[in-house]
Protein backbone atom coordinates (compact mmCIF):
# COMPACT_ATOMS: atom_id res chain seq x y z
CA UNK A 1 0.00 0.00 0.00
CA UNK A 2 1.94 3.58 -1.02
CA UNK A 3 1.73 6.58 1.62
CA UNK A 4 0.23 9.52 1.39
CA UNK A 5 2.41 12.31 2.32
CA UNK A 6 1.84 15.74 4.01
CA UNK A 7 2.60 17.25 0.94
CA UNK A 8 0.02 15.58 -0.82
CA UNK A 9 -3.14 17.26 -0.04
CA UNK A 10 -6.63 16.35 -1.55
CA UNK A 11 -10.35 16.80 -0.88
CA UNK A 12 -13.22 14.08 -1.24
CA UNK A 13 -16.20 15.34 -3.48
CA UNK A 14 -19.07 12.30 -3.14
CA UNK A 15 -20.44 11.00 -6.22
CA UNK A 16 -23.81 12.49 -5.89
CA UNK A 17 -21.84 15.73 -5.90
CA UNK A 18 -19.93 14.77 -9.02
CA UNK A 19 -22.43 13.39 -11.26
CA UNK A 20 -25.43 16.26 -9.56
CA UNK A 21 -26.98 18.73 -12.23
CA UNK A 22 -24.89 21.19 -10.59
CA UNK A 23 -22.30 23.41 -12.00
CA UNK A 24 -18.34 23.04 -12.33
CA UNK A 25 -18.31 25.95 -10.03
CA UNK A 26 -20.49 24.19 -7.51
CA UNK A 27 -18.30 21.02 -7.67
CA UNK A 28 -15.08 22.75 -7.45
CA UNK A 29 -16.91 24.99 -4.04
CA UNK A 30 -17.60 21.57 -2.71
CA UNK A 31 -14.09 20.01 -2.87
CA UNK A 32 -12.67 24.07 -1.53
CA UNK A 33 -14.86 23.61 1.43
CA UNK A 34 -13.78 20.19 2.29
CA UNK A 35 -10.24 21.48 2.24
CA UNK A 36 -10.99 24.14 4.78
CA UNK A 37 -13.67 22.03 6.75
CA UNK A 38 -12.88 20.27 10.29
CA UNK A 39 -13.46 16.52 11.17
CA UNK A 40 -16.94 17.23 11.51
CA UNK A 41 -17.37 18.72 8.18
CA UNK A 42 -17.54 22.14 9.45
CA UNK A 43 -16.07 24.89 7.71
CA UNK A 44 -16.32 28.97 7.95
CA UNK A 45 -14.20 30.63 5.77
CA UNK A 46 -14.93 34.12 4.35
CA UNK A 47 -16.58 34.29 1.27
CA UNK A 48 -13.80 36.50 -0.33
CA UNK A 49 -11.43 33.46 0.85
CA UNK A 50 -13.53 31.11 -0.65
CA UNK A 51 -13.50 33.33 -3.76
CA UNK A 52 -9.52 33.55 -4.46
CA UNK A 53 -8.90 30.02 -3.70
CA UNK A 54 -11.74 29.17 -6.45
CA UNK A 55 -10.05 32.44 -9.03
CA UNK A 56 -13.36 33.57 -9.49
CA UNK A 57 -15.94 36.44 -8.28
CA UNK A 58 -17.79 36.29 -4.53
CA UNK A 59 -21.38 36.26 -6.37
CA UNK A 60 -19.77 33.07 -8.34
CA UNK A 61 -19.37 31.66 -4.98
CA UNK A 62 -22.90 32.77 -4.08
CA UNK A 63 -24.13 31.04 -6.66
CA UNK A 64 -21.95 27.48 -6.62
CA UNK A 65 -23.32 27.46 -2.73
CA UNK A 66 -27.03 27.93 -3.68
CA UNK A 67 -26.16 25.30 -6.18
CA UNK A 68 -24.87 23.13 -3.66
CA UNK A 69 -27.75 23.75 -0.80
CA UNK A 70 -30.33 22.88 -3.55
CA UNK A 71 -28.76 19.64 -3.96
CA UNK A 72 -28.75 18.85 -0.79
CA UNK A 73 -24.68 18.87 -0.18
CA UNK A 74 -24.65 21.65 2.13
CA UNK A 75 -25.72 23.30 4.76
CA UNK A 76 -24.91 26.85 5.50
CA UNK A 77 -25.89 28.65 8.56
CA UNK A 78 -25.55 32.44 9.35
CA UNK A 79 -23.55 33.68 12.09
CA UNK A 80 -23.06 36.95 13.98
CA UNK A 81 -20.66 38.20 16.46
CA UNK A 82 -22.05 39.17 20.41
CA UNK A 83 -22.72 42.64 18.94
CA UNK A 84 -24.79 40.97 16.43
CA UNK A 85 -23.07 42.29 13.43
CA UNK A 86 -22.88 39.57 10.46
CA UNK A 87 -19.20 37.33 10.44
CA UNK A 88 -18.58 34.31 8.24
CA UNK A 89 -21.22 31.68 7.56
CA UNK A 90 -21.06 28.35 9.12
CA UNK A 91 -20.64 25.67 6.45
CA UNK A 92 -21.92 22.15 6.72
CA UNK A 93 -20.90 19.48 4.08
CA UNK A 94 -23.00 16.49 3.58
CA UNK A 95 -21.57 13.49 2.38
CA UNK A 96 -24.34 11.85 1.14
CA UNK A 97 -27.52 13.25 0.26
CA UNK A 98 -30.07 14.77 2.15
CA UNK A 99 -33.11 14.37 0.17
CA UNK A 100 -33.50 18.24 0.07
CA UNK A 101 -34.35 18.43 -3.47
CA UNK A 102 -35.04 16.65 -6.53
CA UNK A 103 -32.19 17.67 -8.39
CA UNK A 104 -29.86 14.94 -7.34
CA UNK A 105 -30.01 12.01 -9.60
CA UNK A 106 -31.58 9.64 -7.48
CA UNK A 107 -32.38 6.99 -10.43
CA UNK A 108 -28.99 6.51 -11.43
CA UNK A 109 -26.68 3.40 -10.14
CA UNK A 110 -24.22 5.45 -8.28
CA UNK A 111 -26.79 6.82 -6.12
CA UNK A 112 -28.41 3.83 -5.66
CA UNK A 113 -25.56 1.95 -4.50
CA UNK A 114 -24.51 5.09 -2.03
CA UNK A 115 -27.67 5.27 -0.65
CA UNK A 116 -27.88 1.33 0.28
CA UNK A 117 -24.45 0.11 0.47
CA UNK A 118 -24.38 -2.41 -2.06
CA UNK A 119 -21.91 -1.94 -4.49
CA UNK A 120 -20.16 0.99 -3.76
CA UNK A 121 -16.95 -1.06 -2.84
CA UNK A 122 -17.00 0.69 0.82
CA UNK A 123 -13.71 -0.28 2.85
CA UNK A 124 -14.50 -2.59 6.15
CA UNK A 125 -12.80 -4.70 8.54
CA UNK A 126 -9.17 -4.23 8.51
CA UNK A 127 -9.40 -0.65 6.77
CA UNK A 128 -10.77 0.55 10.31
CA UNK A 129 -7.45 -1.05 12.28
CA UNK A 130 -5.11 2.07 10.78
CA UNK A 131 -2.24 2.99 13.11
CA UNK A 132 -2.85 5.42 15.20
CA UNK A 133 0.28 7.17 13.89
CA UNK A 134 -1.93 7.78 10.84
CA UNK A 135 -4.69 9.48 12.11
CA UNK A 136 -2.74 11.20 14.74
CA UNK A 137 -0.87 12.56 11.13
CA UNK A 138 -4.25 13.35 9.64
CA UNK A 139 -6.43 14.81 11.90
CA UNK A 140 -9.26 12.75 11.44
CA UNK A 141 -9.68 8.89 12.44
CA UNK A 142 -10.16 6.03 9.82
CA UNK A 143 -13.79 6.18 10.93
CA UNK A 144 -14.11 9.72 9.35
CA UNK A 145 -12.17 8.77 6.51
CA UNK A 146 -13.46 5.64 5.50
CA UNK A 147 -17.23 5.57 6.76
CA UNK A 148 -17.92 9.67 6.22
CA UNK A 149 -20.82 8.80 3.92
CA UNK A 150 -22.58 6.65 6.25
CA UNK A 151 -22.28 9.82 8.76
CA UNK A 152 -23.74 12.28 5.98
CA UNK A 153 -26.63 9.08 5.60
CA UNK A 154 -27.72 9.76 9.46
CA UNK A 155 -27.39 13.13 9.33
CA UNK A 156 -29.78 13.43 5.88
CA UNK A 157 -32.34 11.12 7.25
CA UNK A 158 -32.57 13.16 10.70
CA UNK A 159 -32.90 16.77 8.45
CA UNK A 160 -35.70 15.17 6.53
CA UNK A 161 -37.57 14.17 10.30
CA UNK A 162 -36.93 10.59 9.57
CA UNK A 163 -35.19 9.92 13.02
CA UNK A 164 -36.69 6.59 13.30
CA UNK A 165 -34.94 5.35 10.51
CA UNK A 166 -31.95 7.08 11.13
CA UNK A 167 -31.59 4.94 14.05
CA UNK A 168 -32.41 1.92 12.36
CA UNK A 169 -29.45 2.81 9.91
CA UNK A 170 -27.45 2.89 12.58
CA UNK A 171 -28.04 -0.26 14.02
CA UNK A 172 -27.69 -2.15 10.47
CA UNK A 173 -23.71 -1.09 10.87
CA UNK A 174 -20.91 -2.89 11.68
CA UNK A 175 -20.37 -2.52 16.19
CA UNK A 176 -17.23 -0.43 15.38
CA UNK A 177 -18.63 2.34 13.90
CA UNK A 178 -21.94 2.40 15.89
CA UNK A 179 -20.97 4.50 18.63
CA UNK A 180 -19.65 7.03 16.45
CA UNK A 181 -23.03 7.30 14.54
CA UNK A 182 -24.82 7.36 17.20
CA UNK A 183 -22.63 10.56 18.02
CA UNK A 184 -23.75 11.93 15.13
CA UNK A 185 -27.18 11.47 15.58
CA UNK A 186 -26.94 12.91 18.85
CA UNK A 187 -24.95 16.54 17.75
CA UNK A 188 -27.53 16.39 15.13
CA UNK A 189 -30.88 16.73 17.45
CA UNK A 190 -28.72 18.98 19.83
CA UNK A 191 -28.85 21.21 16.59
CA UNK A 192 -32.47 21.25 16.58
CA UNK A 193 -33.36 18.90 13.82
CA UNK A 194 -36.16 17.10 14.32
Amino acid sequence: MSEIRATEYFALVPEFVIYGDISANAVRLFAVLHRYANSQLRAWPSRKTLAEAMRVSTATVDRAKDELVALGALTVTSRTSDLGDPTSNLYTLLMAPSGASSASPASSQVMKGLLTGGGTGLLTGAVLKRDSKNERQSGMSSLERVHGDKAGQVAGLIRLGRPQEADAYIADQEPAIREWLQAVAEQMREQGQP
